[in-house]
């Protein structure tokens, strides 16, 4: 059918899976890349993912559009924050390589409950005109707020890459360090 689904009640490992339309992963807990996931779309719902050194989720040229729908009970994490994970806890900060034209990060609330904040600090992300590719799009969005707690460096970012940060309540952004 060109499609690959999984889904699991708790953790679960992923070596190479190459689908010819769509990748659909779905678990209660961690989804572990140990390989390269190729498809045009590829959708992760899951508690938190890890993404290996060697590995990749996407592949430039090929993916499209890569969604994280991460499901914590605590404040979803982007980039290196230099803190201990917290239980329940969605951080997104691999060793590995997230290649994809377009990535969606939606927070999703555990157990039905609110959207958790999402804070980010230190990412970086490879626009358009990065040699090899990059991403032309990159959207983070929650019913609650955002706090971006240190730079959001966008490389190579064409005129016409964009960075969306939605949030149902506040989006701020906090300098005390100076944006590092």
């Amino acid at each position: 059918t060109g499609q690959m689904q999984a889904a699991a009640g708790t953790d679960f490992t992923v070596n190479d899976i190459n689908a010819a339309t769509s990748v659909d992963l779905f678990a209660n807990g961690l989804v572990d890349f140990e390989g390269t996931v190729s498809a045009p779309t590829i959708t992760v719902t899951s508690s938190d993912i890890n993404v290996a050194s060697g590995a990749s989720l996407g592949v430039w040229g090929i993916t499209d559009l890569l969604t994280l729908n991460a499901v914590s009970s605590e404040p979803i994490i982007l980039g290196n924050s230099g803190l201990p994970q917290q239980p329940g806890q969605y951080v997104l900060n691999e060793a590995g390589d997230i290649q994809a034209a377009n990535i969606v990060v939606n927070a999703v609330g555990a157990d039905g409950g609110a959207d958790p904040d999402i804070y980010t600090y230190g990412v970086k992300i490879d626009g358009s005109q990065t040699p090899g590719g990059g991403m032309s799009s990159a959207t983070v969005n929650t019913d609650s707020s955002i706090l971006v707690m240190g730079a959001i460096d966008y490389l190579d970012a064409a005129p016409t890459d964009t960075l969306a940060l939605n949030a149902g309540q506040n989006i701020e952004v906090i300098t005390d360090d100076g944006g590092s």
